[in-house]
């Protein structure tokens, strides 16, 4: 299952590379603010004669609680600096590329600022 190995080597690997703690789609309602969630947005699958692969957009943000967006901003400028180009593994797959194709910042209605990226993950079965 490509969301499974996707999700999982992401995780993984930014919360043994991070410095904060990453979580798939939500955190804990006990989690405080700085940390990290993970979630898939949307992919395709790619296929030829004898094979094939998949190609998936994931967002990766950074969720602070400051009045000013700034240091959320360093958090999550330190995560991309890990996430970019990361030699993920995926069981089974050849990890094409990965890297960010855009950028998010928000503030949401209970004043956490969300700030991250959208990132293009892209695979071939072996």
């Amino acid at each position: 299952n490509n969301l499974l190995l996707m999700g999982s080597a992401l995780i993984n690997y930014l919360n043994n590379n991070g410095t904060i703690d990453f979580y798939y789609r939500k955190a804990k309602q006990s989690v405080q603010p700085p940390f990290g969630v993970v979630s898939f947005i949307a992919g395709t699958d790619d296929y030829t004669f004898d094979s094939n692969g998949f190609n998936g957009e994931w967002l990766i943000k950074v969720v602070g609680r400051k009045t000013f967006p700034e240091t959320t901003i360093e958090e999550y400028n330190e995560t991309h600096d890990i996430i970019q180009d990361a030699p993920l593994t995926l069981t089974g797959n050849t990890l094409m590329r990965f890297r960010r194709i855009s950028l998010i910042e928000y503030q949401d209605p209970e004043d956490f600022w969300n700030i991250g990226g959208i990132y293009n993950f892209d695979t071939w079965k072996t």
